[in-house]
């Protein structure tokens, strides 16, 4: 089990409140990069020992609104950041989580661009699931300027992004699909997707400290 007490050598905190496939995701073997941050402990934690923190779809999110600044300076630090959660309060600093007026099944997702974290990643995928269109498709983002979208809709709105800038680590986020999720109930591709994410995060934070350390 991968959680705050153990002895393993996880790199990458996931809060966790309670959600069932967070807990699955997080402590099943094939993810040993990860361990259990039980949320309401989170300021307890040096969260700047972790290559990355991941903030699931299901979160108490006043709890982190009140405690933001925890995730500011880890940022700041150069962490980070993945977020899965439709983000309606303060805690993740030019964020928010929008619906959509127009019916999930009438708007379809595309990759902005290839990225390694979506490399097997089809059209189809993000829009057909066991014959439901639009399964991915949650509301969308308004994010800072300079995000990278990774997954825009219909109308060229950001589904996922990645952002290298408005802070000094990276923010990793989605408007409210969680992968851990999709993994969770064995939807291919998305157990190989969380695979490259854990991957990804961990190269993102030693490219983020070399930098910082003026080695590149």
């Amino acid at each position: 089990m991968n959680s705050i007490n153990s002895t393993t050598d996880a790199s990458i905190g996931v809060l966790y409140a309670g959600y069932q496939s967070t807990y699955e995701v997080t402590t099943d073997s094939t993810y040993a990069e990860t361990t259990l941050l039980p949320i309401y402990d989170l300021p307890e934690y040096d969260l700047t020992r972790f290559d990355g923190v991941v903030v699931p779809s299901v979160v108490d999110q006043k709890f982190l609104a009140q405690e933001s600044g925890l995730l500011a300076r880890y940022l700041d630090a150069g962490g980070v950041v993945v977020s899965f959660a439709k983000i309606f309060r303060e805690w993740l600093d030019g964020y928010r989580w929008r619906s959509h007026p127009t019916p999930a099944r009438d708007l379809e997702l595309e990759l902005a661009r290839r990225h390694p974290v979506f490399d097997s990643v089809t059209k189809r995928d993000l829009n057909l699931y066991e014959g439901v269109q639009g399964w991915f498709t949650r509301g969308y983002l308004e994010t800072p300027e300079g995000v990278d979208p990774l997954v825009v809709d219909t109308e060229d709105r950001i589904v996922v992004a990645v952002d290298e800038e408005s802070t000094p680590g990276t923010i990793f986020a989605t408007a409210g699909s969680d992968l851990f999720h999709t993994a969770f109930r064995n939807h291919d591709p998305f157990p190989a997707v969380v695979t490259r994410l854990l991957e990804w995060i961990v190269d993102e934070s030693e490219i983020e400290h070399e930098t910082r350390r003026g080695g590149v």
